[in-house]
């Protein structure tokens, strides 16, 4: 992905929790950490750690670009979800915005602890997650390219 060339190196039909067990037989993870050990227990070439600004450079890059994207926020009471293409991006103090006419986000991004880029196998082909978490192994955010169920994801989300 063109956006993460710095980066140190749910879509998904299946739940994390699924896709990690198969993974792995026999670990043993609820829902909301399933995620976060998907990046780092997952085979030679499925996950990577990206770097801090990675989330930053995702959100303009997509912006740039006018990629349709997914973005998943969520807690254990509710989960928002957007689909399309951004189109302002701008930090205000130590928020991250995202301040289009149908869609807000205001993410304090210097709370991510880790960010991780995770391809995940469906039955529709791999599809790539770019996932967020806080101290705690919290999911904070994810994004994957746009797609509908029982599509490949798109080509440019990839690069």
């Amino acid at each position: 992905m063109s956006f993460f060339n710095s980066a140190s190196v749910h879509a998904d039909s299946r739940p994390a929790v699924a896709v990690l067990q198969a993974w792995h037989p026999g670990v043993q993870a609820g829902p909301g950490l399933a995620d976060l050990l998907l990046g780092r227990h997952a085979p030679a070439g499925h996950a990577w750690q990206l770097a801090g600004d990675a989330v930053d450079r995702l959100l303009r890059g997509a912006a740039d670009s006018a990629l349709p994207i997914m973005v998943f926020v969520g807690n254990r009471g509710m989960v928002q979800i957007h689909t399309g293409a951004l189109q302002r991006v701008q930090r205000i103090g130590e928020w991250l915005n995202i301040l289009d006419p149908g869609f807000n986000l205001h993410l304090q991004d210097s709370r991510l602890h880790e960010t991780w880029l995770v391809r995940r196998p469906t039955r529709d082909g791999i599809i790539t997650a770019i996932e967020a978490f806080d101290a705690d192994g919290h999911s904070i955010v994810s994004f994957f390219g746009q797609r509908i169920e029982g599509e490949p994801e798109l080509a440019g989300w990839r690069e």
